[in-house]
């Protein structure tokens, strides 16, 4: 499986009233697809994003399976402590090609 490994795009959202640190959205590959749960995923699909037990980033299916993770992207810490304030995240599948699985990752 190749592939690029960009820390991907980020989008702040503009509104509200004050800066809120945890109110963005980036667009990622899914890192290490479990091949058996992505052939299943289509375009627009709604996955949501967890920290497992050993403090990656998952990304779940409807069925809570874990369909692989998030990795190299620059937004990753800054996730992990909106995570751990009780943020909740969700990716949304915006392209696939093969096992490349584009999400856009944005609070819910």
């Amino acid at each position: 499986m190749g592939g690029s490994s960009s820390g991907g795009s980020y989008s702040p959202r503009v509104g509200g009233g004050g800066s809120d640190s945890c109110d963005f959205s980036f667009e990622t590959e899914i890192f290490g697809p479990v091949e058996e749960y992505v052939s299943q995923l289509s375009i627009g699909d709604v996955l949501s994003v967890e920290l497992t037990p050993e403090r990656a980033i998952g990304i779940f299916d409807t069925q809570s399976r874990q369909v692989g993770s998030i990795a190299g992207s620059n937004y990753i810490p800054r996730l992990v402590s909106c995570l751990q304030q009780d943020n909740h995240y969700v990716a949304e599948v915006i392209a696939i090609n093969g096992s490349q699985i584009k999400i856009r990752v944005s609070r819910n």
